[in-house]
């Protein structure tokens, strides 16, 4: 089954969403590795150079990823809550899957203008992407998507972990299939007859507006 019921995800959505994982820690352990790579010798600052430039390569990838995702995501169905959820726990977990599905975006994206606004430094691996429209060579305006980078990062690493806590608190302590059905071949399983309503998509959105301008309030002056 390619696609997804009410009741199931399809092979579509299961690859989307475990691809998704591995590029998210890929690319975190990428960044911190680039990060605390030594600068002592030419050698290591030409290694450093390298191990970022595969860093905003590979974002710049993320992004066209996060982008296929979201149309994925507004294309199907959304398969609803198992029924023995309460609706506590489907309202988290629905504010954490909106900040994952926009967050897969806007790390990439914050990443990618820091980029084109500060050229010369690790050009990607790519026929495109070391400029953008409508972002100037503008030290100051690197200096705030970078911490918007940060803070992106920092909540989306909060969001992907409240996610795998809750999908081993379902398998384990609660014994239901919310992550056996995000693996191949599980189909059939019991769900809430109606889609709980909460304003989860406004909540997700408020934190990020909120962690966006707590980034940039915080940026210094260059």
């Amino acid at each position: 089954m390619w696609h997804n019921t009410d009741a199931s995800f399809g092979t579509l959505s299961k690859c989307l969403h475990w691809t998704g994982a591995i590029l998210i820690f890929g690319m975190i352990g990428l960044g911190v590795f680039a990060l605390k790579y030594p600068l002592d010798t030419l050698d290591q600052m030409a290694a450093k150079w390298q191990l970022f430039a595969l860093h905003k390569t590979i974002g710049v990838l993320a992004f066209g990823f996060g982008a296929l995702r979201m149309i994925s995501m507004a294309m199907q169905v959304k398969p609803r809550p198992l029924s023995g959820h309460a609706s506590r726990e489907v309202f988290v977990a629905r504010v954490v899957h909106w900040l994952m599905t926009f967050l897969m975006m806007l790390v990439p994206l914050a990443g990618w203008v820091r980029h084109a606004a500060l050229p010369g430094f690790a050009p990607l691996f790519l026929p495109f992407g070391n400029s953008l429209p409508f972002v100037p060579a503008d030290p100051q305006l690197s200096e705030y998507a970078s911490a918007l980078h940060f803070g992106f990062v920092v909540l989306l690493t909060g969001s992907v972990l409240l996610h795998i806590l809750g999908a081993l608190k379902h398998h384990i302590a609660d014994g239901d299939s919310t992550l056996r059905r995000m693996l191949p071949g599980v189909t059939d399983v019991d769900v809430q007859k109606a889609p709980t309503k909460a304003p989860s998509l406004l909540v997700a959105l408020g934190l990020i507006f909120a962690v966006a301008a707590i980034s940039i309030a915080n940026t210094p002056e260059v």
